[in-house]
């Protein structure tokens, strides 16, 4: 349960199966999926279906998770900005603030995504 086909074939047929990857596939197996998908497209970042990157102005975005998988994820995420933050030779990171357990809020940098950088 809670897992997807390839994941339970992979489990059951091992060491037979062998998926394969895609590299630009989208998975919208279901109507949920499908609707963040499609409303992601709207958007000017590029987010995982687990959170949202929103413009708020003056360079400053605003991350928030949208499902229970995302609101793991932006708590440890917060936690890693406080400790960062602690450190000064990490100047050159984001600045976070209004640090929440359901997102953050992160000065803008003028840099290019990594997926897109090593692509």
């Amino acid at each position: 349960p809670g897992q997807d086909l390839v994941d339970a074939l992979a489990l059951a047929c091992s060491p037979r199966f062998a998926p394969y990857d895609l590299q630009s596939a989208v998975d919208v197996g279901d109507m949920g999926k499908y609707r963040r998908h499609v409303a992601a497209l709207r958007q000017p970042f590029d987010c995982r279906p687990f959170n949202r990157i929103e413009r708020i102005g003056g360079g400053v975005l605003r991350k928030t998770a949208i499902t229970e998988q995302g609101r793991r994820i932006i708590e440890r995420e917060v936690a890693w900005y406080q400790a960062a933050g602690e450190h000064s030779e990490l100047s050159f990171l984001p600045q976070a603030s209004d640090l929440a357990p359901d997102g953050l809020t992160l000065t803008e940098l003028p840099a290019r995504p990594l997926y897109v950088t090593f692509a």
